[in-house]
């Protein structure tokens, strides 16, 4: 793009905002979106210098700094303090939230890094209809507690709770079907997670760092990787799935604090014999 051009109305054809499209324009200050673009990339504006930005009603997903922070854009600085809002996504929060927080209905994502760093923040409530949560979207947020999600949820997104160390207890709806990398990292107050009933793999380092001591994988659940690499507190896991295949890679980063991993009866000989290190640790599902 001619990175002299000073202002964009994008066509009402247009559904997706590439990454980084516009991050070179550097006289840009002026940018209408269209009712028909539904997602915006990663650095997609330059928003040290955006100083008009108009967004269609129909935006499902915003991507990492799509268009810089709230702090110190140009676009931002006569906004009020609280939610910003593009169409059916939180981008970001202006200000600080004390306390409790509730999404407005309607809205169906939360950006990336939107509540980074909000430390007062001690509980969220996302409405019905609500189905993903972007990377680290609530990360470092050092005193959240409760967290109420909706049973529309389906996608979390790697780093999502980050450091939320007064996290203590997590319950995924069981519409959640993917989650991605290191989602509860460092959580280190987290005492408890039930996982949705319809994962069918969980992420790499998931429990990095957590405090949980027991887990139920659940049925649907055929790959466990590296869910388990850096956790040091685990003792007992239960896994669900009559037809589990552990592989070499799962097994490479059971936290030495296991004591106990319960599998169908049918199963538990042949564990035995495929991981002898781990013989001792292998009982029957009661």
């Amino acid at each position: 793009f001619n990175n002299k051009i000073t202002s964009i109305v994008t066509s009402k054809n247009l559904k997706v905002i590439g990454d980084g499209a516009f991050l070179g324009c550097n006289y840009l200050t002026s940018v209408t979106i269209s009712d028909t673009v539904e997602e915006v990339g990663n650095n997609a504006f330059n928003g040290r210098v955006l100083e008009k930005l108009t967004v269609g009603k129909n935006i499902k997903y915003l991507g990492s700094n799509a268009f810089g922070d709230v702090i110190s854009s140009p676009w931002a600085k006569e906004l009020p303090n609280g939610a910003v809002y593009f169409g059916n996504v939180l981008y970001r929060y202006k200000g600080t939230v004390n306390g409790a927080f509730s999404v407005k209905s309607g809205t169906t994502a939360i950006a990336e890094n939107a509540f980074y760093g909000q430390n007062q923040m001690t509980s969220v409530t996302l409405p019905q209809g609500f189905e993903l949560i972007g990377r680290y979207a609530f990360g470092d947020c050092t005193q959240l507690k409760t967290i109420n999600l909706p049973n529309t949820l389906t996608d979390i997104y790697a780093y999502a709770f980050y450091n939320c160390t007064s996290l203590e207890t997590f319950v995924m709806p069981k519409s959640v079907k993917e989650i991605k990398d290191e989602i509860f990292y460092n959580c280190t107050g987290e005492k408890s997670v039930t996982l949705s009933e319809n994962l069918t793999s969980l992420s790499f380092g998931m429990f990095d760092n957590c405090s949980i001591t027991e887990l139920i994988v659940p049925e649907k659940v055929k790959f466990l990787g590296n869910a388990f690499l850096g956790n040091t507190t685990l003792q007992k896991i239960t896994i669900k799935n009559a037809n589990m295949d552990f592989g070499e890679l799962a097994l490479d980063h059971i936290p030495d604090s296991i004591t106990a991993i319960y599998v169908h009866a049918n199963l538990v000989d042949s564990f035995k014999d495929q991981f002898p290190s781990y013989a001792d640790k292998f009982f029957a599902i009661a």
